[in-house]
């Protein structure tokens, strides 16, 4: 049984963002994906957000305002960069070194009194040996290394610019070394352990409770064993996780940033997200740092409130079963999308099937485009049907849309019965049409949950 961490409770300071923007002549950005309350989507050029909402014109070219209440994410699923236009405004003027940005958020986070020059500077390991990823249990993503040093429940963590951080290890989801030239996402493990858990580079497993992460990894397995680092792949932490609050920006990079607000800040000349922390706890725009700042081009996606949202990747794997009238079904495939903005990862139906999602309490709506692939137009001929659905009741349907070649593209949304309740479970259910089962395959794509609100 994994001994309880430590429940202190850390001081979270203010972390503003701010996009920034000057009068002067046009620039045209890319088109915007703006998923409304509704989880209705519109393509928008976006002009400019702040605290009161996003500005923005439609697609006939009006101007249009929508409040960040209304709002549950701004992405471009093409580019995967926001675009901007705004008079004179540059989106793409790398005004700061980005691993700074990150590790200022955890500063701030986690350990706002090293802004103060508090601790002592940990040493750090070889230069060429940097290639690490660290997830926090919010569901943020940074980039460095472990310093040299070990302390008791907590990790030195030590950005690509050198910028040291002193993070709980209760605040620690996983960390991973990164393969050269490849994903930009922790590793996983080969099978699922209740305790913390240290897979080493050849292959075997430790066990325990993690004591402490520097050249060494400590872990107690009855006794203490010392593991060298350059031995390590991966650490992953027993921590529960811990819900997403306020603005989350995903960046094309693949780091992950959050913030507590939003607001529109006066630099001339530079579209870019900037990170403002007091550093004491104050409000913001007392005596603190100097702001760091984010093109707006590195961005990949925004989340004003990234409570009231969840991607149907990210839920345990769906069961799947054969639709009526069949006597098998093969098993729905699911895309992370842990290097997507939102983290929105496509879902596979490779045939007639009900795929079927234990719902969360809180989710009220559901929203999906369903693609029916290209190689799949000249005979595919489908229906998808979307059901919820409880214990001794029958399925309630939502929603349905057929696809075929005419028609390969569309988009569902539907409130969800029950809100609330517990055991209820989201089926979307592929059933072949006039044409036979015969290339019956379809994609779900930015699926999204939205929670409700407290």
């Amino acid at each position: 049984m994994t001994t309880p961490r430590r429940a202190a409770r850390v001081r979270q300071t203010a972390i503003v963002v701010m996009i920034a923007s000057c009068a002067g002549g046009a620039v045209a950005g890319p088109p915007t994906l703006l998923i409304d309350r509704d989880l209705e989507e519109r393509r928008v050029e976006l002009v400019r957000i702040d605290d009161r909402g996003a500005v923005f014109d439609d697609e006939r070219g009006l101007r249009r305002t929508l409040s960040l209440g209304e709002i549950v994410a701004l992405m471009d699923p093409g580019s995967g960069r926001l675009g901007v236009v705004e008079p004179g405004v540059d989106t793409t003027a790398d005004v700061e070194e980005d691993s700074l940005v990150r590790q200022l958020q955890i500063e701030r986070a986690v350990a706002p009194n090293l802004l103060r020059g508090a601790g002592p500077r940990p040493r750090a390991l070889a230069p060429e040996d940097r290639g690490w990823v660290l997830e926090l249990t919010t569901g943020q993503r940074w980039f460095g290394r472990p310093g040299a040093e070990s302390f008791e429940e907590e990790l030195w963590w030590i950005g690509r610019d050198g910028r040291t951080t002193r993070v709980p290890l209760e605040r620690i989801d996983r960390l991973g070394r990164l393969e050269p030239f490849g994903s930009s996402v922790v590793p996983s493990l080969p099978e699922a352990v209740n305790d913390d858990a240290v897979l080493l580079t050849n292959g075997d497993t430790l066990s325990g409770f993690l004591l402490a992460i520097g050249d060494h990894v400590e872990m107690d397995m009855g006794s203490t064993l010392r593991t060298p680092l350059d031995r390590v792949r991966l650490i992953d932490l027993a921590s529960p996780a811990e819900a997403a609050r306020g603005p989350m920006l995903w960046r094309e990079d693949g780091s992950i940033v959050s913030a507590d607000g939003l607001r529109w800040s006066s630099v001339p000349g530079v579209a870019a997200v900037e990170l403002v922390g007091t550093g004491d706890g104050t409000e913001a725009g007392s005596a603190g740092p100097d702001p760091v700042r984010l093109p707006i081009a590195t961005i990949a996606g925004l989340a004003p409130n990234a409570a009231l949202i969840t991607p149907l990747s990210a839920l345990d794997a769906p069961e799947t079963r054969a639709a009526p009238g069949r006597y098998w079904a093969p098993p729905a495939v699911v895309h992370r999308g842990d290097e997507r903005p939102l983290g929105m990862g496509d879902i596979e139906l490779p045939g007639p099937m009900d795929a079927m999602w234990e719902l969360p309490a809180a989710a009220d709506r559901f929203a999906a485009q369903i693609v029916l692939p290209l190689e799949m137009r000249a005979l595919g001929d489908l229906e998808i049907v979307v059901l919820v659905a409880q214990p001794f009741a029958e399925p309630v349907e939502l929603t349905r849309v057929a696809l075929d070649g005419r028609a390969p593209v569309r988009r569902v949304t539907a409130a969800l019965s029950g809100t609330g309740t517990p055991e209820r479970t989201l089926i979307v259910r592929l059933s072949e049409a006039g044409g036979g089962p015969v290339q019956d395959h379809a994609i779900l794509r930015r699926a999204l949950l939205r929670l409700a609100s407290e």
